[in-house]
């Protein structure tokens, strides 16, 4: 009788399955309650044949494929257990258990033992043994059960995280090999495995916890790898004398429509193409759940709270679309199944999928940029040599013991998000009709014009920093977004001011000496000052010395005469420009002239007697940083930042 083609293996997965009992292939379900046989006629005359057969597999996959391929779960029945059709439960529940990082090590020990099977005899198919015959009217059940295996599975999950510098195929080979150790793979029906570990294999099989899945009733559950090996070989004796409480884990169905035409009958089954095309895309959604697992807790995102809220969203709008996809698949099954709906319908839906923003191509596409932004936020933060910013730090604490504050401010990860925008307003669409709004791409804020700015940025912070040799002046790390100023830019706090400069370092100045000249004097004029620049010095030493003298200049003045300069001699001459903090001046190129012999009325200075020469050195004293009295931002500067406990802050010592 079980050998007969027209019979269908279904595991059971934790359902309470009985000889006689009705299934409806359709909606993949039990029904209660209906059979063509009372129990005393299905317990006299069915057979009972014992099954022993015990079987252990070690697996590092977590792939849904591999998974239903050791539950044995195969055709559409992995569809109904995917979209929850099928209420799994006792090792089933395995099936639902994912990884939740790709740095996780997964492995995962099977253990199957079989105890005896049941099933009807041949008389129990002729029509006159039928003692409930409405059953074939009642259009409830397509299949009789006919036969059932009985025994136990279980699952033990092992897993670990893995640190930055290991490969999890060694780890997992070390596990394994320890498994092999144990001497496991040897135990028996009347149980027993030998615990011999090294050192080595039990420093590797320690990091590992235990998740147990599976049909037997524990005394306590383990959650180490020592623990989980005591239950472990305690699990054929928990099956009880003669298997009592051994559980059905396969049965076999015979189709209704065989013994009566006017019973109701699975009409088709969904083509496997189809089967895999949407385990794939569930697949998909899975692993983008657990790339965003990873990105959550990345440096970046454990810095910067509006990164973090980003990956959080595409997260939770992945887990949505897909639970609500696989409700779609699950409403179609019984459909297709039963003859009322073609197998084009679920095309569509796969059709639809691939155009929509939750297609593989697209939350890959975005995923891998905000992984690369990711990356260079924790490169910038290293280089920062500054914790990460603290989410309930405020810059009013900061000012607590301190005057200025320098913010190496992040101004792009506030920056909206328009496929991150289309993708909510996607699935946030109450309507039938598919989201009408713009289409938009997947696009990363970092360009390379933005990512070679924030160099930049970089580099004139650190010199800020290293240059400070003041207790009132702190360097912090911030983010708050800035539409004018992409990447990255610098802002400052200065005293009790509540509004921020955004802090642009001075332009190099020029100066010439197209002026006049004399054997004591000599006017030279000057590029006019930036609107960053607050304090100009004109420096000048005659080229046999050492000591630079220094003359201040008037914010607008543009052209200076020195006087008392030695008749017959060679000068040097530059300018430094002075940033408002005063940290990091920057100098023109040297220019040197000569002053002529004697007494001479002035004469403009000419080509042969002067020249110029590049310095790339800021000039020393007496280029002196600004004091206490300068004004607190630059006139015609962009403000920003009105307020001063809006911002995620850490911060420099």
């Amino acid at each position: 009788l079980v050998a007969d083609i027209m019979h269908k293996k279904v595991p059971c997965l934790g359902r309470p399955f009985q000889l006689g009992m009705l299934y409806d292939m359709r909606r993949d379900c039990l029904i209660p309650g209906l059979t063509l046989w009372d129990n005393n006629k299905l317990q006299k005359h069915k057979n009972v044949i014992p099954k022993h057969f015990t079987q252990m597999e070690v697996s590092t996959s977590d792939s849904l494929e591999d998974k239903a391929a050791s539950m044995n779960i195969s055709g559409s029945l992995k569809l109904s257990v995917l979209s929850g059709k099928v209420n799994v439960a006792g090792s089933a529940k395995y099936f639902n258990d994912n990884k939740k990082s790709t740095k996780q090590s997964r492995i995962t020990l099977k253990y199957h033992i079989s105890t005896h099977f049941e099933h009807l005899t041949m008389d129990h198919l002729d029509h006159k043994s039928f003692q409930y015959t409405e059953v074939f009217d009642s259009d409830l059940g397509t299949h009789v059960v006919t036969a059932v295996l009985y025994g136990a599975d279980a699952f033990l999950v092992f897993n670990r995280d893995l640190d930055s510098n290991e490969e999890k195929t060694e780890v997992e080979g070390s596990f394994k090999g320890a498994l092999r150790n144990i001497s496991c793979y040897g135990i028996s029906v009347e149980g027993g495995a030998s615990m011999k570990l090294n050192e080595n294999e039990k420093a590797v099989t320690d990091k590992f916890s235990c998740t147990f899945y599976g049909d037997f009733t524990l005394p306590t559950n383990p959650f180490s790898f020592e623990g989980a090996m005591d239950i472990y070989k305690q699990l054929p004796n928990m099956l009880g004398e003669k298997g009592k409480n051994a559980v059905p884990l396969k049965v076999w169905l015979y189709p209704l429509a065989k013994l009566d035409s006017k019973a109701a009958k699975c009409v088709r089954d969904i083509s496997n193409s189809l089967i895999t095309a949407v385990s794939d895309v569930i697949e998909s959604l899975n692993n983008a759940e657990i790339r965003c697992n990873d990105l959550a807790v990345d440096t970046a995102a454990q810095a910067f709270p509006a990164f973090h809220q980003k990956i959080q969203e595409l997260k939770k709008k992945c887990n949505d679309y897909k639970l609500d996809l696989l409700k779609k698949v699950g409403s179609l099954l019984p459909l297709i199944r039963g003859g009322q709906e073609e197998e084009c319908d679920l095309v569509d839906l796969l059709k639809h999928h691939e155009e929509s923003p939750f297609s593989s191509t697209e939350l890959d596409q975005w995923i891998k940029i905000k992984q690369d932004e990711a990356d260079v936020l924790k490169s910038f933060l290293e280089k920062l040599e500054c914790p990460a910013p603290d989410v309930y730090k405020s810059i009013g604490k900061v000012f607590a013991h301190t005057e200025d504050v320098v913010c190496f401010t992040f101004t792009s990860l506030y920056k909206p998000d328009p496929f991150l925008d289309y993708l909510i307003n996607y699935t946030d669409e109450k309507s039938e009709k598919r989201y009408k709004g713009k289409r938009e791409k997947p696009e990363s804020w970092l360009t390379q014009d933005v990512g070679q700015r924030m160099r930049k940025t970089l580099k004139l912070f650190n010199g800020l920093k290293s240059s400070s040799k003041s207790n009132n002046t702190k360097f912090i790390v911030v983010s708050d977004y800035n539409e004018e100023n992409p990447g990255a830019c610098i802002m400052l706090y200065r005293g009790e001011c509540d509004d921020t400069v955004c802090f642009i370092p001075p332009s190099k100045p020029i100066c010439s000496t197209t002026g006049a000249v004399t054997d004591s004097s000599v006017t030279v004029k000057l590029s006019p000052a930036c609107e960053s620049t607050v304090k100009r010095n004109l420096e000048y030493k005659m080229e046999q010395e050492e000591e630079w003298k220094c003359q201040s200049l008037q914010h607008k003045e543009d052209e200076v005469t020195l006087t008392g300069l030695n008749a017959d001699s060679m000068y040097e001459i530059k300018c430094t420009a002075l940033d408002i903090l005063g940290k990091l001046p920057v100098t023109s190129d040297v220019i040197t002239i000569q002053t002529p012999k004697g007494t001479y009325p002035p004469t403009d200075l000419t080509h042969q007697n002067s020249s110029t020469r590049d310095t790339s050195q800021p000039a020393a004293e007496p280029s002196t940083p600004i004091n206490d009295n300068s004004p607190s931002h630059v006139p015609g500067s962009k403000k920003h930042w009105k307020s001063k406990n809006k911002h995620d802050t850490s911060e420099q010592r």
